[in-house]
């Protein structure tokens, strides 16, 4: 006799709530974007910037994570209590004052910056840092934990995580990328919803950079792709979607530098990929929510960076002249806290955060980790279910990694030995968030160390090829006769790029086409080129896309993407009246990936809200009606109407 099926285990109950607040730029106050070169003033919004927070409860401990739009964000600032140190104490007091929850302290709040590098600059260098603006993110952050908290709600919980490298350079040789280095690929989603299943959020951490988008060179501000997939999901899963970054050190996408277009079809990538790793999440079972928290002091050696913040400290005029150099080397001071514990002498501190939500681990990282800095925390650990490094968290130390990598640091095309704090930085970060990591209730080998990662040598001497597509995964939308008797035929067409370029060290160039292999007998040539996409449409089937090229001399580059074309995905309406003007409306849906991840409902009379099974009652006088949307693993949607 066969054995009983187990029933997965139920998820526990917790209180989450979610909330946006806007920081575009001040009327009066133009911003400078961080990240790239010295930037003009800038007001105009390609897309909005805000603060996104998400809260967590088990009734009696409660944890607040929260992304800020901006190219960085310091713990302390020179001018006053503005910085992400002030935000968390002082939500916290609001949040426990308010009484409408568990006691909340600073070390239960994460607060990041996207590092969007079209974002203002909240650290000076590339620009001035307007004291009216950096308040106003201050209480506009404060604003928005707060704000998350006041809206919790009975929810659920889900995590899932996606393993995604080729998001970032593996074989091309782009700046900041190391070709051949093994990539952090963890996308990982936290989500909550409904006991009915409606969406209430949605936190998602990707480990490649935002710097699509050259803020001041297109002087204008946007989250970069982070933005355009958190607006997507809003569209499409609904509830508050929160889009960050995880590992970003060493992390650079293929598309960098690309403009505005490459951003926007980057976060169609982005997008469907965090699609899947809701797809293959798991509830959350275990209710613990905890935190632990830890100051960590590092003897620092970069003099340039200690002198640039000094720097600060000279007239305004004085310092408009370092920014306005006519010899080119440009940069604005540092606008970090010189004061203790921030900095005493040599020596520069900050605060460290572990956040615990079930097995699960968010860890702040003040700066930009390399991939070996949550390998090695990962590795140590023993029991944890997921664990999260949240780039740009409770401060900015610029780029951080083991001690063994600072040579490497010098021989690649980067910054990352510009700004970098001390070459011992990531050790001492990893040792520190180890023990965070020991207070939540996991084992961890403290003595455990980075190793270097499987690395391939030899692509330093070979061509590079990479290529993506969005979507990787979708469904086909409704085709049409392509001759008159015809049937219709279902497609989706997916927006390739492709990008090649010569080996690391320059022995050889990029030379001819790509060609292109569909893996459905049609083939093309295109250029190898980031800021040329093409498009092919594919019936419902999987793929193999096949990219080849060849470098002046003769060696060859290959890269392949697998393409899921689902069929048409199709919402249908099951309505039956309750009462005199009471309904009751079932969704369903058919075909697609077979996985459906929100029911949406509006109303003929304006009214909405979600759940796969939801009552209305309408106005005397309106006719009922109804309209789902559907959205499946892909994240992509479809919609049925009904009218009674």
């Amino acid at each position: 006799m066969a054995p009983a099926a187990v029933a997965d285990p139920a998820p526990v109950d917790f209180g989450v709530g979610a909330a946006v607040e806007n920081i575009n730029p001040l009327p009066g106050t133009p911003v400078y974007s961080g990240g790239f070169e010295a930037s003009p003033s800038i007001t105009k919004v390609l897309a909005p910037l805000e603060v996104r927070a998400i809260y967590v409860s088990n009734g009696t401990k409660a944890v607040e994570m929260a992304t800020v739009d901006c190219q960085a964000y310091f713990a302390a600032y020179q001018e006053g209590p503005y910085g992400i140190a002030d935000v968390r104490q002082t939500a916290a007091a609001q949040i426990t004052a308010a009484g409408q929850g568990p006691a909340i302290n600073a070390d239960d709040i994460i607060v990041q910056g996207t590092h969007t590098h079209s974002g203002a600059t909240l650290e000076g260098i590339w620009g001035p840092v307007p004291a009216a603006y950096l308040k106003y993110v201050h209480d506009q952050a404060v604003a928005a934990l707060v704000a998350a908290a006041r809206n919790a709600q009975p929810a659920h919980l889900e995590i899932g995580t996606y393993d995604a490298p080729w998001l970032d350079n593996i074989d091309t040789a782009q700046t900041d990328s190391y070709p051949g280095w093994a990539q952090d690929g963890q996308v990982s989603v936290l989500r909550a919803v409904t006991p009915s299943g409606g969406s209430i959020a949605t936190y998602a951490s990707v480990p490649a950079h935002p710097d699509i988008i050259d803020g001041a060179q297109e002087q204008e501000l946007s989250p970069d792709y982070l933005g355009f997939a958190r607006t997507a999901l809003d569209h499409r899963l609904g509830g508050v979607n929160i889009v960050g970054p995880a590992t970003l050190g060493r992390e650079e996408t293929p598309v960098q530098v690309g403009g505005i277009p490459d951003s926007q079809w980057f976060a169609g990538v982005v997008t469907s990929v965090i699609g899947t790793a809701i797809t293959d999440a798991h509830w959350i079972t275990d209710p613990t929510v905890n935190s632990a928290g830890s100051f960590i002091h590092v003897p620092a050696h970069n003099v340039a960076l200690f002198g640039l913040n000094a720097a600060w400290k000279l007239p305004e005029s004085e310092r408009d002249a370092m920014w306005q150099n006519p010899s080119g080397q440009s940069l604005y001071p540092i606008d970090r806290s010189m004061l203790p514990p921030w900095l005493t002498g040599n020596v520069i501190g900050t605060q460290l955060t572990a956040l615990r939500i079930g097995r699960s681990v968010f860890l702040s990282m003040p700066g930009e980790p390399f991939p070996e800095v949550r390998a090695a925390i990962s590795a140590a650990t023993t029991g944890a279910d997921t664990i999260v490094a949240l780039s740009k968290g409770q401060d900015d130390w610029g780029y951080f990694y083991p001690a063994w990598a600072w040579g490497f640091t010098w021989f690649y095309r980067s910054d990352h030995n510009i700004f970098n704090v001390a070459p011992q930085a990531g050790d001492q970060i990893i040792l520190g968030q180890s023990q965070n990591i020991g207070k939540l209730g996991f084992p961890v080998e403290t003595a455990a160390l980075s190793t270097p990662p499987p690395t391939r040598w030899q692509q330093a001497l070979r061509p590079g090829l990479q290529a993506m597509a969005d979507p990787t995964w979708g469904d086909a939308t409704p085709g049409s006769a392509v001759t008159v008797g015809t049937s219709p035929t279902d497609t989706l067409p997916v927006t390739f790029t492709a990008i090649y370029d010569g080996d690391y060290v320059g022995l050889g160039s990029q030379q001819g086409p790509v060609h292109v292999d569909f893996g459905d007998g049609t083939s093309t040539n295109v250029a190898g080129d980031k800021r040329v996409q093409f498009t092919h449409d594919f019936t419902p089937g999987t793929y193999t896309v096949t990219f080849t090229a060849q470098d002046s001399n003769g060696h060859p580059a290959a890269w392949q993407v697998i393409v899921h074309a689902y069929p048409l995905l199709v919402p249908a309406i099951s309505a039956q009246q309750t009462g005199t003007s009471t309904w009751t409306f079932t969704g369903s849906t058919q075909g697609g990936d077979g996985i459906t991840l929100a029911y949406r409902w509006s109303f003929g009379d304006g009214g909405s809200t979600e759940g796969q099974a939801v009552t209305h009652t309408f106005p005397a006088g309106v006719t009922p009606s109804a309209t789902l949307t559907a959205a499946d693993g892909t994240t992509m949607t479809a919609s049925a109407s009904w009218s009674g």
